[in-house]
């Protein structure tokens, strides 16, 4: 176990915690908080929060990946599809070709995920310093 809580104390914490009145979003923050605690009383440094940042970050490239693939390489009912839900899709001609090599077979030796792969470890670089 963590240096600073011991199996009891983090026993007893989470029987405080869950109940059945105890809305999941409360279970799931005392939840972090107690992950957070350890992280840090055994590593000396929040990974809970490393982790967050990295996830979101790299749910907002994926989604942007995906948007820029239906950009460019669908057509037709997709379209209609995304124009029926108010989404307004632009057409493969609008985008730029250095944006369509990128995310194809990659502009000047690279490619979006490379870009992607090498922004994650500046973040993390980021981080520890």
């Amino acid at each position: 176990m963590a240096k600073g809580i011991s199996a009891q104390a983090l026993g007893q914490m989470i029987g405080k915690i869950a109940t059945k009145t105890t809305p999941a979003s409360v279970i799931a923050q005392a939840g972090l908080g107690t992950a957070r605690q350890i992280s840090v009383s055994t590593f000396q440094y929040d990974f809970i929060g490393l982790v967050t940042k990295l996830l979101v970050f790299l749910t907002l490239t994926f989604l942007f990946a995906k948007f820029m693939e239906a950009t460019i390489y669908l057509r037709g009912g997709f379209v209609v599809f995304a124009k029926l839900f108010g989404i307004n899709i632009p057409s493969s001609e609008q985008v730029p070709e250095p944006l369509k090599r990128l995310f194809g077979e990659g502009y000047q030796g690279f490619k979006y995920w490379d870009i992607v792969k090498v922004a994650t470890i500046l973040l993390i670089i980021a981080e520890y310093f």
